[in-house]
């Protein structure tokens, strides 16, 4: 659904889809229509993996925090 961070994470269609709360004959019908469509879901899934990769892995995620750090650390040295 549409609440807290969620849409920031996901782009309606590409990967996941999303439904306004309380909804449920709409979420419902988007989880027959993935079920009913592999290819679909594979590309979703790969959209998501490629996410990961990008924003959301180990490495990534330290590298932010780094640079997060390194700037705090300049501007108290």
């Amino acid at each position: 659904t549409n609440v807290d961070y969620l849409p920031r994470l996901i782009v309606d269609g590409e990967n996941g889809l999303i439904v306004p709360p309380g909804a449920s004959e709409l979420l419902a019908r988007a989880i027959l229509d993935l079920a009913s469509d592999p290819e679909r879901r594979r590309r979703m899934r790969q959209a998501n993996r490629l996410k990961y990769e990008t924003e959301f892995s180990q490495t990534v995620v330290a590298d932010k925090l780094r640079r997060i750090y390194e700037q705090i650390l300049a501007t108290t040295a």
